[in-house]
């Protein structure tokens, strides 16, 4: 009876081994690209005029 539970308990163990193989990479990849970014305030209000161009550089200003 021992032997039984033993080979029993054998082949669940490797039936649960085989189905943990990882997933399988395929040659599709893709580019994920942002062409909007949102941006928020605290404090409400409208935007009267953009100082800097599409791509320029910034930095914070100190005072």
């Amino acid at each position: 009876m021992n032997t039984y539970k033993n080979i029993l308990l054998g082949c669940f163990a490797l039936l649960a081994l085989n189905s943990c193989q990882p997933e399988q990479i395929t040659p599709n990849r893709g580019k994920v690209k942002f062409e909007t970014i949102s941006v928020s305030s605290k404090l409400a209000g409208r935007i009267d005029k953009i100082f800097v161009e599409e791509g320029q550089k910034v930095k914070k200003e100190t005072l």
